[in-house]
């Protein structure tokens, strides 16, 4: 299964990303020992923007077998797409991480985009489950004026924030992976299930983790 593209030049996605054995293998994993994120407990990251997940916390979990699976793909479009390599040694909590999210949560995660300077070039998510909600949308910027909040309009005054011609979302799907560029503008809709996935971002800054005193709330999982 090729890559398809859901935003031009923007964002892409490519089903049946592992091997089923490996995603089963993932799926048994033990994910009890979770750390609530959201902007209500952790300083904003960005700016203000309302958020809420669980993260994995466990650093044993970037060292796994499908680590180097899921990389080498990744590493392939990577060099097609950025003509840049990327190494998986030593990966920080912000490049291959487990995330879920909290069905009791009234948000998932507010309109948004990151700095290319901090992130790097892409983020990936590997979706665990099929859902019928919780879609990632990437609207255009006529309809984002909907979502446009104070903190969102701060990301635009301070970086490059992107938008596509058409507004697009995607339904998460199991072993169906969603990649796209650091920048372009994107919401969360809440999810009725847990939307257990694999994220992270491949080019993301190590020396950011030390420098942004909102990273201090992650240090449990580095």
């Amino acid at each position: 299964m090729t890559w398809k593209t859901i935003v031009p030049n923007e964002v892409w996605t490519k089903e049946n990303f592992l091997p089923e054995h490996v995603v089963e293998n993932l799926l048994s994993t033990n994910y009890d020992n979770l750390k609530k994120i959201n902007n209500i407990n952790t300083p904003p990251v960005m700016f203000d923007t309302k958020f809420d997940y669980n993260i994995l916390s466990d650093k044993n979990f970037r060292t796994q077998y499908h680590r180097d699976i899921v990389f080498s793909i990744l590493d392939e479009f990577s060099i097609a797409t950025f003509f840049k390599k990327f190494t998986t040694n030593n990966l920080n909590h912000k490049q291959n991480f487990y995330k879920q999210n909290d069905p009791n949560s009234a948000v998932a995660f507010d309109l948004h985009a990151e700095d290319k300077k901090i992130y790097g070039d892409f983020v990936f998510m590997l979706y665990l489950s099929d859902e019928d909600t919780g879609a990632i949308e990437f609207p255009n910027k006529e309809d984002a004026q909907n979502d446009w909040s104070k903190g969102f309009e701060e990301m635009c005054d301070d970086f490059e924030v992107r938008f596509g011609h058409y507004t697009k979302s995607v339904l998460p799907k199991k072993n169906m992976c969603v990649i796209a560029k650091t920048g372009i503008a994107h919401k969360v809709y809440p999810c009725k299930g847990i939307r257990p996935n694999i994220t992270g971002w491949p080019f993301f800054k190590e020396e950011e983790l030390y420098t942004l005193d909102a990273w201090s709330d992650y240090k449990d999982v580095k």
